[in-house]
């Protein structure tokens, strides 16, 4: 929700313990070096952490999630992965991307802004989460 003169509240975000390990992992080896990877780690600072039994409700890594770019309406369908397993053609992104830094914890219906090409800035608005695991 947009808050006074064009300030944007962060959603409250959530990640498992599983998530949060590998997640650090993947930010202090960035090392800050690229904007995912600050955001990733400034994500998780902010993240409230819960045991992966109960990751029912929020972008996990290999979620599909959909969601809308409320600045233009286009909705994409994509699955949340590791740097490794990434690939844009497929749908599949990068945890280290800045959208998929933006994308990981939230849950449906929050809404998010990060900073695009040319530092511009996007926001996006979660439509639905499938969890890995219910996927084939």
């Amino acid at each position: 929700m947009t808050q006074g003169a064009g300030t944007f509240k962060k959603p409250v975000i959530y990640v498992t313990d599983t998530d949060y390990e590998v997640l650090s992992r993947l930010s202090d080896v960035g090392g800050g070096a690229s904007a995912g990877a600050r955001l990733l780690a400034d994500e998780l600072d902010r993240a409230v952490k819960v045991r992966v039994d109960h990751a029912d409700a929020f972008v996990t890594i290999g979620s599909h999630v959909k969601f809308r770019d409320v600045s233009n309406g286009q909705v994409k369908d994509v699955q949340l992965v590791l740097p490794k397993d990434a690939d844009i053609n497929a749908g599949r992104i990068s945890v280290l991307t800045p959208v998929g830094a933006s994308l990981i914890g939230l849950t449906t219906n929050a809404r998010v802004q990060w900073s695009g090409a040319g530092m511009r800035k996007r926001e996006m608005e979660i439509l639905s989460i499938e969890d890995p695991k219910m996927v084939a």
